[in-house]
């Protein structure tokens, strides 16, 4: 057995270049997209919390209430604090609109059936 595998291609200009990993960078890889799952989380937790209103889905909704509040902040800039690759303010307002949005949008959904 080897110390090393094949994480990605990645494409360049004339062919690809093999990007080869350690396991120790494994590792590192595969904690921090559990750090974001967990930080998403929150932040999708946060935002419901702040709002008073539940996030549809409960962990799943939180964390992807979480990734998409970032995507949306991110469009405001990328300023505050920053925790597990989360620039935490926006991410949090855009966390917020994303919840409040999705509130309403369900909320009319169902008057209407």
């Amino acid at each position: 057995m080897t110390n090393f595998f094949i994480y990605s291609l990645d494409a360049e200009i004339g062919g690809y270049v093999l990007t080869i990993l350690t396991k120790k960078q494994k590792g590192e890889i595969f904690m921090g997209f559990i750090w974001s799952l967990i930080i998403g989380g929150v932040i999708g937790w946060l935002a419901g919390l702040i709002l008073g209103r539940d996030v549809p889905g409960g962990v799943i909704g939180n964390i992807i209430a979480g990734f998409i509040g970032a995507w949306i902040g991110s469009l405001v800039g990328g300023w505050g604090p920053v925790i597990g690759g989360f620039y935490i303010l926006p991410a949090l307002l855009g966390a917020i609109v994303f919840v409040l949005i999705l509130s309403l949008v369900l909320r009319m959904i169902r008057r209407n059936v």
